[in-house]
C-alpha cells in the first residue's frame, strides 16, 4: 500500500438541531473537524440544513476556495417518514 496515493475526505454533520438534548449548530465541533482535516489538506463535505446555512455560509465558502470543501443539503424529515 502507498498511503501517499490514497485520497482522503471527511464527511461531517454541520446541521442546526432543535431537540430536547440541545439546540443550535455545533460550531466548536465544526471548527475542530475543519482544523484537523485542513491541517493535512483534506477536504470536508459538510452536511448542512436550512438552519445551519446562514451560520456557516461564509466559513464553508472560504474552506471551499482554500481546501475544496463541499456541502450536502440534508432534506427535512420527521418521525414516520420523509417530509416532502
Amino acid at each position: 500500500m502507498k498511503p501517499e496515493r490514497l485520497i482522503y475526505t471527511f464527511v461531517s454533520y454541520a446541521a442546526h438541531y432543535d431537540a430536547d438534548w440541545g439546540k443550535g449548530v455545533a460550531l466548536d465541533g465544526i471548527e475542530r473537524t475543519a482544523e484537523l482535516a485542513h491541517k493535512y489538506a483534506i477536504p470536508v463535505t459538510w452536511i448542512v440544513n436550512r438552519g445551519s446555512i446562514p451560520v456557516l455560509r461564509e466559513r464553508i465558502g472560504e474552506w471551499h476556495a482554500t481546501y475544496g470543501d463541499d456541502v450536502i443539503l440534508q432534506c427535512p424529515f420527521r418521525r414516520g417518514g420523509w417530509l416532502l
